[in-house]
């Protein structure tokens, strides 16, 4: 995706898969929410290094993993919260 201006969104799979490649967006906003869920599935999600991104999504059975780099401070603007659950499934972040 290579929007000038992403704004958030949903993602999705259930007995399947979902990769999201946000490496050419960028953010206008301070914070959008991502909600990235997986049903026996997985979701892949790949962000650009400068943003900052808090993973608070769950696992269920499943696993909900951040492999994105932590080199900024916490506070540090453009913020991407990625939330949601993986049951029996899975949920990458990373760069």
């Amino acid at each position: 995706m290579d929007s000038q201006d992403f704004k958030g969104g949903e993602a999705f799979a259930m007995f399947g898969g979902v990769e999201l490649d946000l490496r050419s967006a960028t953010i206008v906003q301070d914070e959008v929410v991502i909600d990235a869920s997986a049903l026996f599935g997985g979701v892949d999600i790949q962000v650009p290094e400068s943003w900052n991104v808090i993973v608070e999504g769950h696992g269920i059975f499943g696993g909900y993993e951040d492999k994105t780099l932590h080199a900024m401070p916490e506070n540090a603007r453009p913020r991407v919260v990625i939330t949601g659950s993986a049951v029996f499934g899975g949920v990458v972040v990373k760069n």
